[in-house]
């Protein structure tokens, strides 16, 4: 929330403060703006405030309230054009607007940081996994795990990072306290993207297979999951590493044109607008020796192939859509960044 109220006021948002009302003033004691906890472990918030100044066009409204539950006391965040949020009146006879407004069964959804961890590690494992299929596969002529193993190494393990730091926002403090598991992870999940291969590493090798990827797709059979037990001899004879720009890959479309979902159809989107740009400007060779430009285009590329095989995975498991769908919410914003 902190980063969002930075971005909108940046882009000249004002905001608003709702802790006075009516009836009791600032005695926050004697509150009745009350927030009752939901089935799915959200609130909804019920209450009035007065003279609350920028109350009508606040970007947001930090709003103090009780737990209708437990009596606890909170602050929450709510936005002024949000269709539950009721402007009454200004209180004053002035051009400056000094609000009344009321919430009606305003909701308030508290799991976002919590949501986005189980999300990313939900597609931690699928990716890995259906990863481990292409190795399984792999011949002389099937090249593909080449890309999918260092995105293991460095997306995945980076991955991994980003979901300790997001529960670590929502423990907060019982991050730091002694006898717990969360002690030992937030420090050893830092090693495996350092030990496994640096992430510059294995950028500088996943950009290589990008343009065979994006345009040059070649005709696989479709890979079954490999669980059965076998002797995988390839893996001892893997042969030189040279050559890599000509390895070749399935569509990545089809399996994305498979999932008409909201938040995976923004990605496609996204991803359309990368290959444009790609096509149009190409980088130049000032580029192509910029690294710091080279770590955000393979961000981006990365994130296609992430998707790709999560896809993939999702559909041999008959994966719920609503989860799905929720994954791919966290991969839009994560391409936006």
């Amino acid at each position: 929330m902190k980063k969002r109220a930075a971005k909108l006021l940046k882009e000249g948002g004002i905001f608003a403060f709702g802790l006075s009302e009516k009836e009791h003033g600032a005695d926050i004691y004697a509150t009745d703006m009350i927030l009752s906890p939901q089935e799915n472990d959200s609130f909804r918030a019920n209450g009035s405030k007065y003279y609350i100044g920028n109350g009508n066009q606040a970007a947001l409204v930090s709003v103090f309230g009780r737990r209708e539950d437990t009596n606890e006391y909170v602050f929450f965040v709510d936005e002024s054009q949000h269709k539950n949020y009721e402007l009454v009146q200004n209180v004053v006879s002035s051009q400056n607007y000094v609000a009344e407004f009321r919430l009606n069964d305003y909701p308030v959804h508290i799991k976002q940081l919590f949501t986005d961890a189980y999300t990313r590690l939900t597609a931690m494992k699928l990716f890995a996994e259906r990863a481990t299929d292409y190795v399984r596969v792999a011949s002389s002529e099937d090249r593909r795990y080449l890309l999918f193993t260092p995105m293991v190494k460095m997306k995945v393990t980076t991955q991994g990072e980003e979901v300790i730091n997001e529960l670590w926002d929502v423990i907060a403090a019982k991050g730091f306290e002694k006898n717990m598991y969360f002690e030992t992870a937030v420090k050893d999940i830092r090693a495996l993207p350092k030990l496994e291969g640096t992430v510059h590493v294995n950028m500088a090798l996943i950009l290589k297979f990008m343009p065979n990827y994006f345009f040059n797709s070649a005709g696989f059979d479709e890979v079954l999951p490999q669980r059965e037990p076998r002797n995988d001899d390839f893996l001892f004879h893997q042969g030189a590493t040279k050559g890599l720009g000509k390895t070749w890959f399935h569509d990545y479309q089809k399996i994305y044109d498979q999932f008409d979902l909201p938040n995976v159809n923004r990605l496609k989107k996204q991803i359309r607008l990368l290959k444009l740009m790609l096509m149009t400007a190409k980088p130049n060779e000032e580029q192509q020796k910029d690294f710091d430009f080279l770590l955000n285009l393979g961000e981006l590329f990365t994130l296609v192939v992430y998707g790709q095989l999560i896809l993939e995975n999702a559909q041999i498991q008959s994966l719920d859509d609503a989860l799905v769908d929720q994954i791919f919410d966290v991969f839009v914003r994560d391409f936006s960044k």
